[in-house]
């Protein structure tokens, strides 16, 4: 289903694909340099990855608590976390990013019932050599 027209244009109709996307994660954790040449000031992500506004609400692991400029801002076993998911009708993404760990975690789905929280926190959970939590309900659809 691909419902979208011009009111979407802002939230939804950038595409693109997981290798564009894990590239894009390294060019945020180096600070806006991708292949030796820079694309973007380092001195933006001073701005960027500030916390602007707090998300209040209770603390919950793998949970943002703040957000920047188009990033969302938190804490993951003592690291910095940076992240923005996104979706609509049919697809789900996410891009988490551990910059002092220079680890990130990139996904894509076209399903909107997954549950991307659990996805991405076993993704770097594994990344850190930690083990996973198990995905609250992972299976659940597929034995149906």
């Amino acid at each position: 289903m691909f419902p979208y027209n011009r009111i979407h244009s802002p939230s939804s109709n950038l595409h693109s694909n997981v290798l564009d996307m894990a590239r894009w994660a390294i060019a945020n954790m180096n600070h806006g340099e991708l292949d030796g040449r820079r694309i973007l000031q380092a001195s933006a992500y001073d701005l960027m990855w500030k916390p602007v506004r707090e998300l209040g609400g209770p603390p919950a692991p793998f949970r943002p608590t703040a957000v920047g400029i188009s990033w969302f801002i938190g804490e993951y076993r003592g690291n910095t976390m940076i992240g923005h998911s996104g979706g609509d009708t049919g697809y789900s993404t996410d891009l988490v990013m551990l910059p002092g760990k220079k680890v990130a975690v990139v996904w894509m789905t076209n399903s909107d019932w997954i549950d991307g929280n659990g996805v991405s926190r076993a993704a770097v959970d594994v990344a850190l050599g930690e083990d996973p939590q198990p995905i609250p309900g992972g299976l659940k659809r597929l034995k149906k």
